[in-house]
């Protein structure tokens, strides 16, 4: 995959926040209560039924896909791994390419916050995760 086409990030964030420990800690140790999106749990099940029909490939989730470029290149760099696209916007999944998606590749339209939920209470073990930038999402 090619940087050279991404924007520089710019913040006026110094450092650390002074405070991140105490959240994370208070996240962690917190439930939520946050119901999961129908149509994130339909999505979710249609990428376990293809995980689980791919003979136990190692598993690449590419959170905040957009319109599933990056996707594309990432299971095209590897091919034996399954990847999992994620975008919560079906307009800009509309976009995916007229070539299709590789067979080693899924993409799919869910709420991220569910979805790595659901994920979680699956067990899954992610050989990798990205969250590619300039991502529109979340700020």
């Amino acid at each position: 995959m090619s940087l050279a086409n991404s924007a520089s990030v710019a913040s006026n964030q110094v450092g650390v926040h002074p405070r991140l420990r105490t959240i994370v800690e208070r996240h962690l140790n917190s439930k939520s209560s946050k119901p999961t999106a129908e149509h994130t749990r339909s999505a979710f099940m249609r990428v376990q039924k293809f995980i689980d029909s791919s003979k136990q490939r190692p598993l690449i989730l590419d959170s905040g896909c957009g319109t599933g470029v990056s996707s594309i290149k990432l299971a095209q760099t590897h091919p034996a791994y399954i990847i999992v696209g994620v975008d919560k916007s079906a307009h800009r999944l509309q976009n995916i390419g007229a070539g299709g998606l590789p067979e080693n590749c899924i993409v799919v339209r869910a709420e991220l916050e569910g979805f790595w939920q659901l994920a979680v209470q699956q067990q899954w073990q992610l050989a990798k995760h990205f969250i590619l930038y300039p991502n529109p999402w979340p700020k």
